[in-house]
This record gives structure tokens, sequence and C-alpha cells, in this order.
């Protein structure tokens, strides 16, 4: 899959980069994207 920007895997924790991201067979991931709305 393409994640269109920098976000935080819910699952794991770690910040995941935009871009290219593998995938495997019954591997799950949930991505979190930090709001623009809270810069002010």
């Amino acid at each position: 899959m393409t994640l269109p920007r920098e976000g935080f895997d819910k699952l794991s924790g770690e910040r995941v980069t935009a871009g290219r991201m593998e995938v495997g067979c019954y591997e799950y991931r949930m991505i979190a994207f930090p709001s623009g709305s809270s810069k002010k």
C-alpha cells in the first residue's frame, strides 16, 4: 500500500514514513495520521 503522509502504527507504536509500505498476508496495520487542525 502507499501512505500519503507520515503517521503512527497504532499496533506497534512505530512511526511510519510516507510512501510505499509492504504488508504481508494476514498482517494488520492501523495507521493514525496526525490532524493538521491543531496547528495555529
